[in-house]
């Protein structure tokens, strides 16, 4: 989803009083490079397309564990 319509579509479902239920939220620890701001983020590109590429294989990886249940 692109990042413009997230936020506001975001607001939207909690405004007609949706909540997600907490039990089955999860969340994960960073396992890859952190970026402290936005310039350490762009000054190497190759790191940051790394950094991207492992957290896409974390979320992946979660995503089809969840679907195996």
């Amino acid at each position: 989803m692109c990042g413009s319509t997230a936020a506001p579509l975001l607001q939207a479902t909690y405004a007609t009083g949706w909540a997600p239920d907490q039990q089955q939220l999860k969340s994960t620890t960073t396992r890859g490079r952190e970026f402290g701001n936005f310039e350490s983020l762009t000054a190497d590109p190759e790191a940051t397309a790394q950094s991207l590429q492992q957290a896409a294989r974390l979320l992946a990886g979660r995503v089809a564990q969840d679907l195996q249940r």
